[in-house]
């Protein structure tokens, strides 16, 4: 044995033992450690697992709550009262269920975990929550709020929602399996198609553009689908536009097979269509809307009348003190047995807010008038009182208001009629039918007086010219099986040129057949040759009996004569494709004080636009499954 102090280390083989005055104590040796994981403290340590946490790059072992929907997590260092306080406040009915019933620990342990769930009803659980997803443009960051977490505990104490991260995960693979359908129902159905322009807004007030393309498959069902969304700063700007849809156009493949592109009337828009070198089609609510403020412009007496109901109405709208008193004078009379009317101000982006906000006025004409008399014989004073006074109607000026919502809810029926939720929902092709139609009823409708008769003429005009103007407008309303003739009785000269645009498409189709594939193509050919009519079924279409049914469907009616009219319905297909309406919530149109559109077209500020444009390709999808009655 040897000194520790020695240097004689040549027989390691037995521990050395240090002596000194006061003890004698072992060397120490390197020996493998073993460190026990760490252990929650106290009672509530079978609510807790053990599992690590990257914090600052590092990994760090941390105690995470094993309740139900609870992602909480604490340092290893946390105390008894800690977790105590945790679940008192954020588990309160397992903190009661504890202390009431004296659980144990093996009551505590028992909490079901993720893994010890139903695969088939979290399977269940997942699906639900992407059609939730999808369908209702719901943002991702919901999954990880405090507040869904505990309406889920409450509807199912031991379900445990997905986290955003695996929402994610399932959203992605969706999105490619839809993606995969798109492509495959555009391979089988689409040959040429239109595109539409359209604004979304969201509550942070940040634009977003979207791109939808509409066609008509082979059975002439219309389909519809969203090729792209994506955020654009305000003002326009014609160049990114063009980019915008030149990029979606290449990306898909659609070069030359595009018809034209619906949107509004704006002048970058018109420069957007000019720069692609596509046709544009003018939009029926931006026809609509210019047609009543022109013709209300150019009746001079008619517009001096509709813009002092304007500032009537402003003023009303923004004193609380007018509208408390037109509320009470309502309950006096007993107008309001639910709710009381209050004055809509007109919106001039909405082509109907001036009638929503006329029909409102008239309908409260005598409490208006209530309101004045009672403020002129009342000691109370309202600092508006001398603006009211100058901007009161006399009862020649209501009656002007009265004829004019007579002239414009007509207006309003027949474009709800024939562009909103009927069978021809949606296509240029009934525009031109409809504005006939509406001009021969209001001509039928009296006027008292001469201001309402050139305001009646005026629309007339407005309507007629913009609609008339438009090739693409035109195109597609002679495949309008009414209108197939109607037409050369309007304009002569203008159906004398479209028709030979017509015919210089019709002619192209018919060179490229390498030869007839039905036997009907077979005996129209033949009778072609005997006639000598080699645009025998191109004139034989405009030489055909119209259908006397103003309702019907051109889709429905083409799809049963594409037999009749095989190289013809090609083009029916082409131009009956275009929409009447850039934006969806136009075929409704506003409804009185609804001066937002609609909640398709109104986002959650941080809705991924990945799920807009996936909710958009299962609509598609799904209307490719419906079969003509």
């Amino acid at each position: 044995m040897t000194d520790a102090g020695s240097d004689n280390d040549a027989q390691p083989s037995r521990p050395q033992v240090v002596k000194g005055p006061a003890k004698r104590f072992k060397a120490s040796v390197a020996r493998p450690t073993f460190t026990r994981p760490p252990k929650p403290p106290g009672i509530w340590a079978g609510w807790f697992n053990i599992g690590r946490k990257k914090i600052n790059g590092a990994y760090h072992i941390r105690f995470f709550c094993k309740a139900p929907c609870c992602r909480k997590d604490y340092s290893t260092g946390s105390s008894s009262s800690t977790m105590k306080y945790h679940f008192m406040q954020d588990h309160p009915r397992l903190y009661q269920e504890y202390v009431l019933k004296g659980s144990s620990m093996a009551r505590i342990q028992s909490v079901p975990s993720d893994t010890s769930r139903s695969t088939a009803k979290q399977e269940a659980l997942v699906s639900a929550l992407l059609d939730w997803v999808v369908e209702e443009y719901v943002p991702l960051s919901l999954f990880d709020s405090t507040s869904f977490q505990k309406l889920m505990q409450l509807a199912d104490p031991h379900s445990t929602p997905p986290s955003t991260a695996a929402v994610q995960s399932k959203l992605d693979g969706h999105r490619l399996e839809l993606e995969q359908q798109l492509k495959n129902l555009l391979e089988e159905t689409f040959s040429s198609g239109a595109i539409s322009i359209e604004d979304w807004t969201n509550s942070g007030h940040r634009l977003l553009l979207g791109l939808n393309l509409h066609w008509l498959d082979k059975n002439f069902h219309k389909l519809e689908c969203t090729l792209d969304l994506a955020p654009h700063p305000i003002p326009y700007n014609a160049e990114s536009i063009q980019k915008l849809v030149e990029d979606a156009i290449s990306k898909k493949g659609f070069d030359g097979k595009i018809t034209g592109l619906t949107m509004d009337n704006a002048v970058v828009m018109m420069k957007v269509s000019e720069l692609a070198n596509l046709p544009h089609s003018p939009c029926i609510a931006s026809i609509l809307r210019n047609s009543v403020l022109d013709a209300l412009h150019q009746s001079k007496e008619l517009g001096r009348i509709v813009n002092k109901c304007r500032n009537l109405a402003t003023l009303f709208y923004d004193s609380s003190e007018l509208t408390r008193v037109l509320i009470g004078e309502q309950y006096k009379k007993q107008l309001s047995n639910s709710m009381p009317l209050t004055i809509i101000v007109d919106n001039k982006t909405r082509w109907n807010g001036t009638l929503d906000m006329l029909r409102r006025l008239a309908q409260l004409q005598d409490t208006v008038d209530s309101v004045y008399e009672s403020l002129m014989s009342s000691t109370l004073k309202i600092d508006d009182m001398e603006e009211l006074e100058k901007l009161m109607l006399t009862e020649s000026e209501w009656n002007h208001v009265k004829e004019t919502v007579t002239i414009l809810t007509l207006l309003e029926e027949e474009a709800q009629k024939a562009l909103g939720q009927a069978t021809s929902s949606g296509l240029a092709a009934c525009i031109l039918p409809w504005s006939t139609v509406l001009s021969m009823k209001l001509e039928g409708q009296a006027a008292t007086v001469l201001e309402i008769e050139d305001f009646r003429g005026h629309l007339q005009e407005q309507l007629s010219a913009r609609v008339i103007d438009s090739d693409s407008l035109m195109k597609a309303s002679l495949f309008h099986p009414t209108f197939n003739r109607l037409l050369n009785k309007i304009d002569e000269s203008r159906f004398k040129e479209i028709k030979a645009m017509l015919l210089g498409e019709y002619k192209e189709i018919v060179s490229v057949i390498a030869a007839p594939n039905t036997w009907q193509e077979i005996a129209q050919q033949l009778i072609d040759m005997l006639d000598g009519e080699p645009n025998g079924e191109f004139e034989g279409y405009f030489k055909r009996r119209q259908c006397n049914d103003i309702d019907v469907d051109p889709c429905q009616w083409w799809f049963k004569h594409r037999t009749e009219f095989p190289v013809m319905s090609q083009l029916a297909r082409k131009y009956l494709a275009i929409p009447a309406c850039s934006i969806k919530s136009e075929k409704v149109f506003s409804i009185p004080s609804d001066d937002d559109i609609e909640e398709r077209n109104y986002l959650i500020d941080d809705a991924d636009t990945d799920i807009i444009v996936m909710s958009e390709t299962k609509r598609c999808l799904k209307q490719s499954r419906v079969e003509w009655k």
